[in-house]
């Protein structure tokens, strides 16, 4: 592997890196890495990415226990300010901004039927 960036989130380390057998940038756990060997070459960081935005997207991309929809009542930009990365990425979808995770997807779910607030 190539690291491009070592992140801490929630108590836990995160590893950044362009993985070799897959030739994707995946996160890695390190209390999960077994073993590793330091080498005097260093890996080049892509132009473009950002380990702390990688490994929060990537752990945003989970999949959940439970299933959830949840529609706010503000504007598409302050959920997104106001959302960490690390639990999803709102959207607009049939004129709502929302959110929805289910337990086997890490897909946005649409817009639900019904939904609480000031709409």
């Amino acid at each position: 592997m190539a690291p491009y960036g070592l992140v801490f989130h929630s108590g836990r380390w995160y590893l950044a890196a362009h993985d070799v057998r897959s030739a994707e940038v995946r996160t890695f756990r390190v209390d999960r890495v077994r073993s590793a060997e330091a080498r005097p070459e260093r890996a080049a960081v892509p132009e473009g990415v950002d380990a702390a935005d990688h490994v929060a997207r990537s752990l945003a991309s989970v999949p959940w226990g439970w299933e959830i929809e949840v529609v706010f009542d503000t504007t598409l930009e302050e959920a997104r300010r106001r959302i960490p990365r690390t639990i999803g990425d709102p959207e607009q979808a049939e004129g709502v901004c929302c959110f929805g995770r289910s337990p086997t997807t890490s897909t946005p779910r649409p817009a639900p039927s019904q939904h609480w607030g000031g709409r």
